[in-house]
C-alpha cells in the first residue's frame, strides 16, 4: 500500500520533535523490539517530502 500525504512546515517541526520524544520513551522502544520479534511489519518506508525553489508543496511558490 502507498499513502503520500503533504503538510506545512510546522506539522513537519511538530512531527519531527513528536518522534524525538518517542523514541526516547523506554516503554516505544521495548514496543518496537517485540514487534520485530514476533515479525509483525515485513517492511516499512518512510519519505519525508519537502519543498523547494523548484518544487513547492501544494503549488504555492
Amino acid at each position: 500500500m502507498n499513502m503520500y500525504t503533504s503538510g506545512s512546515m510546522k506539522m513537519r517541526g511538530d512531527r519531527e520533535a513528536k518522534r524525538t520524544k518517542l523514541y526516547a520513551d523506554e516503554k516505544w522502544l521495548a514496543y518496537l523490539k517485540k514487534s520485530a520479534d514476533l515479525g509483525a511489519i515485513e517492511s516499512q518506508i518512510n519519505k519525508l517530502m519537502v519543498p523547494t525553489q523548484f518544487c513547492p508543496l501544494g503549488g504555492k511558490a
